[in-house]
Formats: structure tokens, sequence, C-alpha cells
């Protein structure tokens, strides 16, 4: 693209919107493919190490974070570089969200650039535990849930043209997100004590996890109150975000790799 900008002069919107959708595209791409297809089996190296369950779950967590990190370090640069190649705010104002929110456009960037990495590092994090068992149909598991995922998507699509849909979802979407976030936060708290009595995880590693938990919510939340508090549906939004934010399944991947190494 950057070739065929110094041949042309700039690019074109169509080519712009395009580069830029997929710049942002890619590391979200390829952590989405790695956490819905993880190991099907433990590798002889992970299961014969002399580190605990724990340790090698929070050494796979912090590799990931990594490769989360350093994707944006080297896709946000080149997404700065876009205005050198054609109008990007033109392409920009055809984006009827970036419209309605310019004005907080330098605010979100708080909120959005952290998210990115967040969801680009969750995307494979979350879904350790399927994988860490060794069992193939449920390392599978994870395809099972983003089908479910499209599946809601279209439901959603197919009930919009109702011209009353959007009051009634914004009115019913707070219970129907608090009741998974209640069965999440049981689950955690099953899965972090069964990991402790079965000292798979110590008790420092587990505040750990939890202290983390929160500054996240609050590193997620604090912005989102700030910036859309009058707007209808700030209380999905933050249940959304407390639901994004692994903590149950991250809480099951040392027993999932105790069953896997030793099982």
């Amino acid at each position: 693209m950057a070739v065929v900008a110094a041949d042309v002069g700039f690019l074109s919107e169509d080519d712009m919107f395009g580069l830029s959708l997929y710049l942002l595209a890619v590391p979200l791409f390829i952590h989405f493919f790695h956490g819905m297809v993880p190991e099907r089996t433990v590798l002889p190296f992970i299961a014969i190490r002399p580190l605990t369950d724990g340790e090698i779950v929070m050494a796979k967590l912090k590799a990931v974070a990594l490769s989360s990190v350093l994707s944006w370090a080297v896709t946000l640069p080149m997404v700065a570089a876009l205005p050198l190649l054609g109008d990007l705010h033109t392409v920009l104002q055809h984006i009827p969200l970036f419209v309605q929110y310019q004005h907080l456009l330098r605010p979100m960037l708080v909120l959005i650039l952290p998210g990115l990495v967040f969801l680009s590092w969750r995307f494979t994090a979350a879904d350790l535990c399927f994988g860490s068992v060794g069992k193939s149909w449920i390392a599978n598991a994870p395809i099972l849930k983003y089908l479910a995922f499209i599946a809601v998507v279209g439901v959603v699509f197919y009930f919009a043209h109702d011209p009353q849909f959007d009051s009634r979802l914004f009115r019913i979407l707070p219970m129907l997100l608090a009741l998974p976030l209640v069965l999440k936060f049981v689950l955690a708290l099953w899965a972090f004590h069964t990991s402790l009595q079965k000292k798979l995880l110590a008790r420092s590693a587990v505040m750990t996890y939890f202290i983390v938990w929160g500054i996240l919510g609050i590193v997620f939340i604090t912005p989102s109150l700030v910036l859309f508090h009058q707007e209808q549906w700030i209380v999905s939004l933050c249940l959304g975000i407390l639901l994004l934010l692994p903590l149950a399944r991250i809480g099951l991947a040392p027993i999932a790799l105790s069953r896997g190494r030793h099982g």
C-alpha cells in the first residue's frame, strides 16, 4: 500500500478503510484463532517440567501477555502512519460511532488502547483450561462458544427491525448479564478453592489473580463511567466488562493442567 501511495499520491478512501481495518484486525485475528484452537495434548516438555501446575499456567499467561503487547507495539506505529498514505479523517467520517463520539476520541484512547491489548490477551488466556486437559474433544469446546456467539448475534439482527427492540433489549440486558456474572464468581470461588486444596496454587498466587482482576475492572470501568455515564446502556457495558475479564477459567487452568499432566 505504501508503494501504491507513492505511485498515485494518496490511497483512495476504500483502500484506506481496508488497510486500517486490516492492521487493527491482525493482532486480534492471530490471538483469536490461537485461543479457539489451543493445544489438544499436553506437550511432553511441559508434562515433565519440575514446576507446579500454577507456575506453568502463570508462565503461559505471561507469555500470552508479552505476545499481545509486542503485537500492538508493532501495529500501533503502523496505524499512526496511515495519515501519510491518505485522508484517514474522511474515512472515519463514514463510521457512525466515530461521528457520534468523535468529541470524546482523545479521552477514549485511554480505554481503547489498553482494551485492544487486553482483548488480544484474553482470546488466548481465557481458554487455556480447555487445551490443558490433554483431551482433543475438550480442546474443541471454544469453537462451540464462538458458534453460540454467532447464533446470538444472528438472533439480535433478526429482531432488530422491531422499532421497540432497542428499548426492550436495554431493559432486560442487565439481568441477562448479571446471571452469568454470578455464575462466574461462584465457579471462580470453587476453582480457586479446589486449587488451594490440591496445592496447585499458593494463596499468594490466588490473591494476585483477584487483585489483578480488580485492577483491570477499575481500569476499564472507571473511564467508561466518566465518558458514558448518561447513556442508557452504561450498566450493561459495565457488566459486560466484568464478564470479559477472565477469572473462573483462569482458576480452572491449573486443575485442567494437573489432570493433563498426571491423568
